[in-house]
């Protein structure tokens, strides 16, 4: 028997019913008052910098560029000038004195001894015998002759001569005597420290020139040969030499100075004269 099957019916559509009135739309409401900003929070610190990273490496030097070429030269300048005249001839210095010559020394005298005395003559002899002889005397001696000293030669040297003083204050003075020459040329003075020395011809100069003070000049024919002012130990020249000479009654061969201490302590100075002897 076959199934029985469910059929569905379908009713007719009702009719559609009728729209509804659309409602009113409502109005906007007024905007709401906007609220007040808020207050900025503070700023917070600073961080901490981050330490430096490692400096790369230096890259490699680039290649040195080209030389640039050599410049021309410029062209040569004018010749020399012309020579200068040449300037006029020096006079001549003055011819130094020639030594003055020794004396010729004595010769010794000659001795000669006496004659030896003669022999007496033997007699004859007799007959036919030889002539007899008698005997020679002895030949007298020969008196010995004595050479004179050997006279002074003209050839001179120059010699140096020294005084030196005890220790002396500061601007104090101190009154020495040198053995020299009669007469003589002073070629230079050296002090062992800061010294003003004074040269005279005699004792009674010096003492004549015992107040004048270091600044003022000597007068001239008041018997000082030489004078030097010097700073320590030091030579001072004299150009032309200075002709020095003893004026004592009698002439002596000494030299008399005057050293003072011209340094700044007490000292024991020496000055030391070059001179060369003039005469005996």
């Amino acid at each position: 028997m076959a199934p029985i099957q469910d059929i569905t019916v379908t009713g007719p559509t009702g009719p559609i019913g009728s729209q509804g009135n659309k409602g009113y739309t409502g109005s906007i409401g007024p905007a709401g008052i906007a609220g007040s900003s808020g207050v900025i929070g503070a700023t917070g610190p600073t961080g901490h910098p981050g330490s430096q990273g490692n400096v790369g490496a230096s890259g490699p030097s680039g290649p040195t560029g080209h030389a640039g070429s050599q410049g021309m030269t410029g062209p040569a300048g004018a010749g020399a000038g012309s020579q200068g005249p040449t300037g006029p001839t020096g006079h001549i210095g003055q011819q130094g004195i020639n030594g003055i010559t020794g004396p010729t020394g004595h010769v010794g005298a000659s001795i000669t001894g006496p004659t030896g005395i003669q022999g007496v003559t033997g007699p004859a002899g007799s007959g036919s015998g030889s002539t007899g002889t008698g005997p020679t005397g002895p030949t007298g001696h020969i008196g010995a002759g004595v050479t004179g000293p050997t006279g002074a030669g003209s050839t001179l040297s120059r010699n140096t001569v020294s005084a030196a003083t005890s220790s002396i204050a500061s601007g104090a003075n101190a009154i020495v005597t040198v053995s020299g020459f009669s007469s003589y040329a002073l070629f230079s003075i050296h002090t062992s420290a800061a010294a003003w020395v004074t040269c005279y011809t005699n004792v009674s100069a010096q003492i004549a020139d015992m107040s004048r003070p270091i600044t003022t000049d000597p007068v001239p024919g008041s018997g000082i040969i030489a004078e030097v002012i010097t700073t320590g130990s030091q030579t001072v020249n004299f150009s032309p030499w200075v002709g020095g000479y003893n004026n004592e009654s009698p002439v002596t061969s000494d030299i008399v100075l005057k050293i003072y201490n011209n340094g700044g302590v007490s000292a024991a100075i020496t000055a030391t004269l070059s001179v060369l002897k003039l005469e005996m």
